[in-house]
């Protein structure tokens, strides 16, 4: 019975594995603009010389930002605009006392691709039109209801590692071959599925980070509603309604952004290729089951509803 619940497990993760988001190229015409802007920053304590004038600098750029287009941008955003978006050229700084706390001050002369940029965002590609590798903790909760689940998740390319909270097995997704591994006990098994139609809706700002908001359809008829960071493709949440009227929310807190060890998102050496769930868990199976008992109180009825809830979540 429990190899039943691992087995749903498994197979609403390769579901959610199809809500991959492709970046794609810059679009629009270009409209460049220039301006001159000026800001301060005064040190932090654990600043070093060379962060407070990375810090300074990204705040002149946001100066600019705000004088010649209405997009709202991070800090972490601006930070990782290419120059040929916005090309920044230092006039003049300086650096004083001011209350104990030396600040930076500096001028920039900045041109900026206004409509090239705003495509970027509004189009929810990447500044750079790839996703970084990126690393998630995250948690799985019914809206305006309990938390169900939660896990991490390790973002490699176009693959991610997952590895749900409770559970032995780890899961493998690779969203450009469209399939998913499931490893368990040093084997594993290879499940493939069909990529989701995705139609924009738009963006939509979510704390302060404009994210780009995108329906996947499957081939069910099912529907997802994801948010990714307009600037860099990151996976914010998903919405999925459950055959229940449900709404079931996936949310990734980012925990690092940055290279991962490709090694990650790969089998193992030595991991043996399943040719069915079963014979992936039946290791698992076999195994004394120490809630057999209490299971058997319950009785198979109760079980099969839990199992058909887990299902009915995807």
């Amino acid at each position: 019975m429990l190899m039943r619940a691992f087995q749903a497990v498994a197979l609403a993760v390769v579901f959610v594995s199809m809500l991959g988001v492709n970046a794609v190229s810059f679009a629009g015409e270009d409209d460049i603009r220039e301006v001159t802007v000026e800001a301060t920053y005064k040190m932090g304590d654990n600043d070093t010389p060379a962060k407070a004038e990375e810090q300074v600098l990204l705040r002149a750029k946001r100066n600019a930002l705000e004088q010649t287009c209405s997009l709202n941008l991070t800090m972490e955003q601006i930070a990782m605009i290419p120059d040929t978006l916005l090309a920044a050229t230092i006039l003049d700084k300086s650096k004083s006392l001011n209350n104990d706390k030396i600040e930076y001050w500096i001028q920039i002369k900045a041109l900026i691709h206004v409509n090239q940029l705003e495509n970027v965002i509004k189009n929810g590609n990447s500044f750079n039109g790839t996703t970084p590798d990126y690393y998630v903790e995250y948690v799985d909760y019914i809206k305006g209801g309990n938390i169900w689940g939660g896990g991490k998740r390790w973002y490699v390319k176009n693959r991610f590692r997952e590895q749900r909270d409770g559970l032995d097995c780890v899961y493998i997704c690779d969203n450009d071959n469209h399939y998913t591994l499931v490893l368990q006990n040093n084997k594993y098994y290879k499940e493939s599925w069909n990529p989701s139609k995705k139609e924009l809706l738009g963006t939509e700002v979510i704390g302060n980070i404009t994210a780009k908001k995108t329906l996947s359809i499957s081939d069910d008829n099912s529907r997802t509603t994801i948010w990714t960071d307009a600037s860099n493709g990151i996976v914010l949440k998903t919405e999925s309604q459950a055959k229940d009227g449900k709404i079931y929310v996936h949310e990734n807190k980012v925990i690092k952004i940055g290279a991962l060890n490709p090694a990650l998102v790969e089998v193992p050496a030595g991991y043996k290729q399943c040719s069915s769930f079963d014979e992936l868990f039946n290791s698992v199976a076999t195994q004394p089951d120490p809630n057999a008992v209490l299971l058997d109180q319950i009785g198979q009825k109760a079980v099969d509803k839990v199992v058909g809830d887990l299902f009915n979540i995807f």
